[in-house]
């Protein structure tokens, strides 16, 4: 119905990461890595067993080949772990630590870093909203007005990106109070949502806003969030334990739902 959100979102995990370099012969270090993955795995699970008694835990090991500016290789390994409703960095640090020697050893390089990543890629949330085109204006000449502007403002974005900067930060003036008031890092999930809007190679708007076929207005975002509702400081911090309450959100899952639909 018009003016009503939908959000999605799979199970949040946070992406830890090790970079491997001096690797002297990639495939074969990344062939010996993804042939122990399952061993990597549950060994990265023994780290933090209580995560894992909370249904949490590393749900899976990936690889990726990293090339630097002067043609050297770094060999990537992400860690992709379910933290639950905790933020979970000191966590995903932990374990990067700990299964570093490990990884030393399966590739032949040396681990020259070891810590998560704040593009957090494996906790996509996506709000979505449909709105009538009576809604729009009390005029139907008024409401193609507005409609048909929203939709040119964000195809501008899309393509521009001077005005993608613009049109990013007018959603993060939703997203970031947010954060803030419930005891989150808004300086994690602003550099998260930056990053994720020049995943192409090309900074773009992280929404998109579209006619529907019934002529009213689609809009939809999608934006990597990870935000907690324990953990870290928000024991501390009566405010947030208040903003907590006043959200009525259950789960962190539900607040990262929230914040989505906030931004569009």
């Amino acid at each position: 119905r018009s003016g009503g959100f939908e959000t999605s979102q799979p199970e949040q995990r946070l992406t830890g990461q090790v970079h491997l370099a001096g690797v002297a012969d990639i495939d074969a270090a990344e062939r010996r890595i993804l042939d122990a993955a399952d061993r990597l795995v549950a060994d990265a699970c023994a780290v933090h067993p209580r995560l894992a008694a909370r249904g949490g835990g590393v749900r899976s090991l990936a690889t990726r080949r990293v090339g630097l500016d002067d043609g050297r290789i770094v060999l990537a390994v992400h860690f992709h772990v379910a933290t639950g409703d905790a933020m979970g960095a000191n966590t995903v640090n932990t374990i990067c630590e700990a299964m570093a020697p490990a990884l030393e050893t399966l590739s032949g390089g040396t681990a020259a870093l070891r810590i998560l990543t704040n593009l957090a890629d494996a906790s996509l949330v996506t709000a979505s909203i449909h709105i009538a085109l009576a809604d729009l204006g009390r005029r139907k000449a008024d409401a193609l007005a507005a409609r048909d502007g929203i939709v040119l403002a964000n195809d501008i974005a899309r393509a521009d990106p001077y005005r993608a900067a613009t049109h990013n930060k007018g959603i993060m003036n939703g997203i970031d109070p947010l954060a803030i008031a419930t005891g989150n890092d808004w300086r994690a999930i602003e550099a998260g949502a930056h990053a994720w809007a020049a995943r192409d190679g090309r900074y773009s708007a992280l929404t998109d806003w579209r006619v529907a076929e019934d002529g009213g207005l689609e809009g939809s975002i999608t934006v990597p969030l990870k935000p907690a509702i324990v953990g870290g400081t928000l024991a501390a911090n009566p405010a947030a334990a208040f903003a907590l309450r006043l959200a009525g959100v259950g789960s962190a899952a539900e607040l990262a739902s929230l914040m989505a639909a906030v931004g569009l």
